[in-house]
């Protein structure tokens, strides 16, 4: 008898990637008025372990490469934007989860992210 489920959230929960892209980074030149490759390399290509395990906050980050790009909005506004867009609850797995519960069968999200991220995803799900 299965007790508990614990489930990934991007990508499964959330079908935030498309083309193996995600969602934000569609419209990010139009919308912020500076480059995605910029962006990109700014703030994922230094360890991004340090960001998705909570050892360096996920608004640091952003941050620095809106100081350094002079993006007037700064961090929360682009950590905003970014979520807002990703946010694509997938209609399948919802009706899992509601079938799950129904059932009786506990679900959690298991995650190693930051708390920043994590607020964002308990965020999310509140608005599902």
């Amino acid at each position: 008898m299965v007790e508990v489920v614990a489930w990934d959230f991007d990508g499964v929960l959330n079908r935030n990637i498309d083309d193996g892209r995600f969602l934000w980074a569609r419209d990010f030149e139009r919308d912020t008025g500076r480059s995605l490759d910029g962006f990109v390399r700014a703030t994922f290509s230094r360890d991004w372990r340090e960001v998705m395990t909570g050892r360096e906050d996920l608004r640091d980050r952003v941050g620095e490469w809106a100081t350094e790009a002079g993006y007037a909005q700064g961090a929360d506004a682009l950590i905003d934007y970014m979520f807002t867009r990703d946010a694509l609850p997938d209609p399948v797995t919802g009706a899992m989860l509601d079938a799950l519960s129904a059932g009786g069968i506990r679900q959690v999200i298991a995650t190693n992210t930051d708390d920043g991220l994590a607020r964002s995803v308990e965020h999310f799900l509140s608005l599902v």
